[in-house]
């Protein structure tokens, strides 16, 4: 997926602060573990949409296609969604 350089700075930009952010969380000792993996999911379920409205329609095509193939091996090797073939 090709994107160009403004795109590429104003991504850049969310990530950043999603990262600076996870760190902040990383470094709060008051929190369990648990509540740490949720507070970094929130903080990057809180970014997707900020980078989906940076990309264009085809943009988004093609990064759904790449996050379903991702979804795609990762349930393949946990070997439940593929059946083995039976000789």
């Amino acid at each position: 997926m090709q994107l160009t350089p403004d795109q590429k700075q104003k991504i850049a930009a969310v990530v950043d602060d999603e990262n600076r952010q996870i760190g902040t969380v990383r470094n709060d000792n008051s929190m369990s573990m648990q509540q740490k993996q949720q507070k970094v999911m929130q903080i990057r379920q809180a970014g997707t949409p900020k980078i989906k409205a940076i990309l264009t329609p085809e943009q988004l095509q093609k990064l759904a296609a790449i996050q379903q193939k991702m979804r795609d091996q990762q349930t393949g090797n946990q070997g439940t969604s593929q059946p083995q073939p039976q000789h």
